[in-house]
């Protein structure tokens, strides 16, 4: 017995999701305040470049692990509670 699916519609689905992918990551990219998405047991799923400057590390270490056990020690200072708006008039202090 042979059994035929038509997978125009999973292929399209694909293409899309891989494209609303893409547009996410350019997004986050293109932020300038340090942002960090999490899934929902807290597990870096994308960060923008401005997060990696202010806390240290790198996306290929920082992707799928917890965010408090990547940057646990960065995330108990000041500059991770200070907006950034804010952040210089706090450093005058």
């Amino acid at each position: 017995m042979i059994n035929l699916v038509d997978i125009s519609a999973v292929k399209a689905s694909e293409e899309k999701l891989g494209f609303a992918h893409a547009y996410t990551n350019a997004l986050i990219g293109s932020i300038h305040e340090p942002l960090v998405v999490l899934d929902r047991e807290s597990r870096i799923e994308a960060a923008s470049a401005s997060f990696y400057a202010l806390f240290g590390g790198r996306p290929t270490d920082s992707f799928g692990r917890p965010l408090l056990s990547s940057h646990a020690h960065q995330l108990d200072t000041p500059r991770a509670l200070v907006p950034g708006s804010r952040r210089e008039s706090y450093r005058a202090r």
